[in-house]
């Protein structure tokens, strides 16, 4: 046997086997996909109802006055108990936090929300001190962590999770437009 056909044989025996292989690994990611679905672990941004905040200005809520003129905007609120906070917060960080998207921390307590808020820099975006984000968050029927409220034209438009950075850049990215709704 010439050492071409021995060569052509090799080939084509890789060939099937990368076949078999690349087959084998697109099974494998329509199964974690079926997981995940059936663990409810996707990562979607689910909504959460916000039906007795629609229409109403920040403001009165006790966030800051100024939301209550934006044509676009959000609030992401975090918490210092929570591992995707934890995440979401690095991600943005001094670096990346934007105007339009100011930060609510509550924390479990005072000195807790203050070493979270330092640790990752987020003073200059921060929207209500952390002794009182508690109250902001009771007033506003928000007890989950992370979520961010959307913002049209001065008033409240939704509210929904925010499980992943990646959903978070969305929401970032739909608050450039005033209708900020899905």
């Amino acid at each position: 046997m010439s050492l071409a056909v021995v060569a052509l044989v090799l080939v084509v025996v890789l060939a099937i086997a990368v076949a078999l292989l690349l087959g084998a690994l697109i099974e494998m990611y329509r199964q974690l996909e079926q997981l995940r679905a059936y663990l409810s672990i996707e990562d979607r941004a689910e909504e959460i109802d916000s039906t007795h905040l629609a229409g109403r200005r920040p403001s009165a809520f006790g966030l800051a006055e100024h939301l209550d003129t934006v044509p676009a905007g959000g609030v992401l609120v975090l918490s210092e108990k929570c591992a995707t906070c934890h995440q979401l917060a690095e991600w943005i960080g001094p670096r990346r936090a934007r105007r339009e998207l100011q930060i609510l921390v509550v924390p479990q307590s005072q000195d807790n929300g203050a070493s979270f808020i330092e640790e990752y820099g987020l003073t200059q975006h921060l929207l209500v001190e952390p002794l009182r984000a508690g109250a902001v968050s009771n007033a506003l029927g928000l007890h989950t962590t992370p979520a961010v409220l959307f913002i049209a034209e001065g008033r409240f438009a939704s509210m929904e999770t925010v499980p992943s950075v990646r959903r978070l850049d969305e929401a970032i990215g739909r608050l450039a437009t005033p209708n900020v709704a899905r």
